[in-house]
């Protein structure tokens, strides 16, 4: 069956390939089946070795809202940045090839976006849909800290006047983060509150292929994202408040090489140059330690008691996490 194609569609649905024939149809038949008419769907082939590139060109011939690129691959964000150069819509949004969308999310995000916003949010699990406008400058220190849910590239839509050669590079070997470095510097693009949608609007697949479950937390990769947080700030915005945030994403990666990294690395951390160069900014910027978690990782970052310190905060998060999801499912 042959769909009619808006010439000027409203949203274009940019969704990177790479090897995951597996889920790859339930991802874009979950795109094609929105309530929402008026969109197109960009599938970038990031040189897939499995058979992800015969299901796209099977699919692009039987709906022509698709349409595809095929290319040698160069990494996730490499393709995003293609997809953005192809997109016609007013609005973007992108979907992980292994996960899919609720049939009604385009739709609900849709529905909230205006003049007055450039940005509009929504989450992957169920809320009560409520709608909270927040300053951008609220949003970009959120964006800085790295906000775990929200510094997501996925279940959002931007503005397409957001994007632009920058704000889609971020360095080739930085492959977990890259989406929270392309929201900081839309985040100083955007002058306009950020609409947050308190709805499910994304269904996240995690699973033991996927980037997130097989990233290894060390020390070089996350210098180098450490770097990418702070360049992403622009020079005339460069302030203590900003840089506070930045330094305290840079302190969230120590605590997860701390909690996640092998014994060598968390042996090592004190002498590492993401250690370093977190040091310098802290005392370049006059950062105070806000916790006792945070003074022994500036100050006894690899002793036995700090490792105790992370891993009982992070018992406690995820405990605090399952309560809140148990609550939230009794209403």
């Amino acid at each position: 069956m042959t769909t009619h194609f808006h010439n000027h569609p409203i949203i274009s649905i940019i969704v990177p390939v790479y090897n995951t024939e597996e889920y790859l149809r339930g991802c874009i038949h979950s795109i094609l089946e929105q309530s929402l008419d008026g969109l197109e769907l960009i599938l970038i082939d990031d040189g897939s070795s499995d058979g992800c590139p015969a299901i796209i060109d099977e699919e692009a011939r039987h709906d022509n809202r698709i349409r595809v690129l095929h290319k040698s691959n160069a990494g996730q964000q490499a393709a995003i940045a293609n997809g953005v150069k192809m997109a016609k819509g007013e609005w973007i949004a992108f979907v992980d090839s292994d996960d899919t969308l609720p049939a009604d999310a385009l739709k609900t995000l849709l529905g909230y976006a205006s003049n007055e916003t450039d940005i509009v949010v929504g989450f992957s699990y169920p809320g009560d849909d409520t709608v909270v406008q927040v300053p951008i400058k609220d949003w970009r220190i959120r964006m800085l800290k790295s906000d775990v849910i929200l510094c997501t590239r996925w279940g959002k839509l931007y503005r397409r006047d957001l994007f632009n050669d920058d704000v889609c590079y971020v360095p080739a070997d930085v492959r977990v983060g890259e989406d929270m470095v392309m929201n900081i510097k839309q985040a100083f693009i955007s002058t306009k509150p950020v609409t947050v949608v308190n709805s499910k609007v994304y269904n996240y697949n995690r699973h033991e292929g996927s980037v997130s479950s097989s990233w290894v937390w060390n020390l070089e990769r996350h210098d180098r994202l450490y770097q990418s947080v702070k360049q992403a700030i622009p020079k005339e915005e460069l302030s203590q408040e900003y840089m506070f945030a930045a330094i305290q994403n840079g302190l969230h990666t120590l605590q997860m090489v701390t909690w996640k990294g092998s014994k060598t690395y968390k042996k090592n951390l004190q002498f590492s140059a993401l250690y370093f160069h977190i040091k310098e900014d802290v005392e370049t910027w006059g950062y105070k330690p806000q916790t006792f978690e945070e003074r022994r990782l500036l100050y006894r970052p690899s002793s036995s008691f700090t490792f105790f310190l992370v891993a009982f905060g992070k018992v406690k998060h995820y405990c605090q996490q399952f309560l809140n999801r148990r609550i939230l499912k009794r209403g």
